[in-house]
């Protein structure tokens, strides 16, 4: 046995002859994994950023009375009973929404509508 056709017996595919991938296929598969690229990307983006579903979870659970009518500079206020006081939430027409918590153990505060 020759040395040629000893590595032809080594090799199933002969190089001989054969050209490189051509320029479509290249540029297919340069965009197919931009593609997959891009959806990778979005997946762990969309589970790192916070569901924006849980101030409506939160309006579900508790029964919420307006405190004003959000006139006063396209602000809302909301509050709802909660142990040992009150849970407030301020909507702001432009910056979202804000929640703090009030000590008021007998629920004395009353709200005195104008």
């Amino acid at each position: 046995m020759n040395k040629s056709s000893r590595e032809n017996s080594l090799f199933l595919i002969s190089t001989r002859g054969k050209k490189g991938l051509s320029a479509i296929i290249a540029t297919l598969l340069i965009i197919l994994l931009t593609l997959l690229a891009i959806g990778i990307i979005f997946v762990v983006i969309k589970n790192i950023i916070p569901d924006s579903s849980a101030t409506s979870k939160i309006e579900e659970v508790s029964i919420w009375e307006q405190i004003n009518d959000g006139d006063i500079y396209s602000i809302e206020v909301f509050r709802t009973p909660v142990p040992d006081g009150w849970l407030v939430m301020t909507k702001y027409y432009s910056d979202g929404i804000a929640t703090t918590y009030i000590p008021d153990i007998n629920h004395k505060w009353e709200v005195k509508n104008e």
